[in-house]
């Protein structure tokens, strides 16, 4: 039953079964969606921020 299996069919095979590996891996990745970035709330980040530590670098208005 082996006799008839020589190395270029392995050889062929082997080729062939990688090339299928690679092309479903790469399918499978570019299908794959990416989480979304939570959305910032610019009002509240604004509100929230520490200018306490900017006194040096950018002059702060009280008031």
């Amino acid at each position: 039953m082996f006799e008839a299996i020589t190395s270029e069919i392995i050889n062929a095979s082997s080729i062939i079964g990688a090339c299928v590996l690679v092309v479903a891996g790469s399918g499978c990745m570019l299908r794959t969606k990416k989480p979304k970035a939570p959305i910032v709330d610019v009002d509240a980040a604004v509100r929230d921020a520490t200018y306490h530590r900017l006194q040096n670098v950018l002059a702060v208005a009280d008031g």
